[in-house]
Formats: C-alpha cells, structure tokens, sequence
C-alpha cells in the first residue's frame, strides 16, 4: 500500500487559491475535518495573504497625489511639466509596490527552512565514518544538554534510525542541537532542537521541506524538527518516539 504524501505549503497554497484539482480539493477538506494542525496551517497561510494585502494598502495610501491642474491658458511646456509630474509619481507607486511584493517575498526564513536548506546537502557520504565511541558520544550529548537545557544523554533509540553524532549549531544567536542519524539504506536523517518560546503543540505536524519528509512540533518551549529522505516510512513513528522519550515527565 503506498503511504499518502504529506500535504505541502505548495498544495494548501494552490486550495487556497482556487487552483487546485478535485482530487487535491477534496483530500484537503477532509483532512481539515479532523486535523487542527493542518487547520493551523491553513490559518498562517491566510494571516501571510493578509500581510502582503496590508503591504500594498500601506504602499498606495502614501503615493502622491495626482497635481491639480491650472485653470488659466496652459502654455505647451506647462502641459508637459505637469503630465512629467504625474508620469513620475505613477512610477513611484509601481516601484513602490514592487518593493513591498520584493521585501515580503525576502522576508528572513525561519528556523526550519534554514536547517531543510543546510540539511539538503546531506549525502550518506557526509556522514561515512563520522561516528565515535559510546565514550565520546555521551560527552558530547552532555555538553549539548547543559548549552540547550535539555536532557539529551538518554535520547531513546529509534527503529530504523543508526545513531551517528551530535553537533552544536546556532540560529539568530540561539544555540541549536543536530543530532544525525542513518536510516537502513544509508539515507541521512536530523533530529534539530532550538529553544523558541512557543506554546506546546497538540500534534506532530508532517510536512515537505526543501523535497524532504519533516515532522515538526514545538515542547516545553523547543522547538523540535526531524528530517530526512522524502518517502521514508520510519520517519513518522520516529518523531513520535523522540517527542515521548526526551520530553517525559
């Protein structure tokens, strides 16, 4: 039986815009029937329409305004000063609007989509031969515990997923932890844990990130991504048994 791929940004965007086939329509109606986290979802994307809409509202409100007309003879040269004029604070407002459709499609990527980017270039060679003794790994995950706050020396182990290290990055000045695993084809997976404040989430949120399966969810004010190959089947499961074992009470 071929599992159902997870609904992307891309496929929500279509179903909001109208565009989307039958097929794709009705698998997102049921799907919102009973998934608050896709609900969630849905509801962000609508909030960013409205952002871009406000942009251009804001834009149009501060462009000139078009230059009254003389009611006197017009010379020929006042004819063109004033049509210049007009000309030119049209232009305004179109480079204006451009600039407001440019700065919000270049607004900064949050967490996740930086980890899916630096994550695509994983290949089962970058971590070839990465792996050290039990000794080295569990000084590691200590020292990533006490920088995070977060106990990770008892990360529970996972069918499917090769354990292979632990590195420390950082995102916006906030340390994050990225914990590498393999799956049993050699496909590179990461566990991603960064501290954002947020309110817990109800559930695990499946997405596709940079074409890579993600399963995302927020705990105890961390943020949690797990991602890898697009179709593999471990995943799921997996994200489950990371949110139960590292965040028991």
């Amino acid at each position: 039986m071929t599992a159902t791929r997870p609904l992307s940004d891309e496929d929500l965007c279509l179903y909001l815009d109208q565009e989307a086939d039958e097929d794709l329509v009705a698998r997102v109606e049921q799907s919102l029937e009973t998934d608050s986290a896709l609900q969630a979802r849905v509801a962000e994307l609508k909030d960013a329409d409205k952002v871009l809409i406000g942009t251009f509202d804001t834009l149009l409100g501060a462009a000139p305004e078009m230059p009254e007309l003389p009611k006197r003879s017009i010379s020929r040269q006042t004819v063109w000063q004033v049509c210049g004029g007009s000309m030119v604070a049209g232009a305004l407002v179109g480079v204006g609007l451009m600039w407001g459709m440019h700065h919000q499609s270049q607004s900064a990527p949050g967490w996740k989509a930086v980890v899916a980017n630096y994550q695509s270039l994983y290949v089962t060679e970058t971590l070839a031969g990465a792996r050290s003794d039990t000794e080295t790994t569990q000084a590691k995950l200590a020292q990533l515990s006490d920088t995070l706050g977060l106990d990770l020396t008892n990360l529970p182990q996972v069918d499917g997923l090769s354990y292979v290290r632990a590195q420390q990055l950082g995102f916006h000045g906030k340390p994050l932890a990225q914990l590498t695993f393999l799956t049993a084809d050699g496909g590179p997976v990461a566990l991603c844990i960064v501290r954002t404040g947020k309110p817990d989430s109800p559930n695990i949120i499946p997405e596709v990130l940079e074409g890579m399966s993600a399963y995302s969810w927020n705990e105890d004010g961390y943020g949690v991504l797990l991602i890898g190959p697009q179709g593999e089947n471990s995943l799921e499961k997996a994200a489950e048994r990371f949110r139960a074992g590292l965040f028991a009470t």
